[in-house]
């Protein structure tokens, strides 16, 4: 049985899934969280972005002026999110650690990202 590690390996390798699943263009989700901070008049300093991948929404929260950490568990994506990051001359701590094991490397004052 393949591992879910495995997969994301292999979909990062991949031209076509690659494109799409570790796009460039920040997701929905990032204008909706933005609207929520808003309304809700939220102070928030850090954001951690769970299983970022490549880091499409890593980035652009960092160029927006947060202080951003992105968590997952293949190398590749993270290695690459890193290099973009230097690009765009924003800066991603990036944390290569499997989510189902416990503790997270994490403190508990994050807003999460899905």
């Amino acid at each position: 049985m393949i591992s879910q590690r495995d997969k994301w390996e292999k979909a990062f390798k991949h031209p076509e899934k690659r494109k799409w699943l570790f796009g460039y263009s920040k997701t929905k989700i990032v204008d909706l969280m933005l609207d929520f901070i808003r309304k809700n008049k939220i102070k928030i300093i850090r954001i951690l972005d769970v299983g970022c991948g490549s880091g499409r929404n890593a980035i652009a929260l960092a160029k927006i002026g947060f202080k951003v950490y992105g968590i997952d568990f293949v190398e590749e994506p993270l290695e690459e999110l890193e290099r973009r990051a230097k690009k765009e001359s924003v800066n991603v701590k990036t944390i290569c650690y499997d989510i189902t094991i416990s503790p997270w490397p994490i403190k508990n004052d994050f807003l999460m990202l899905p």
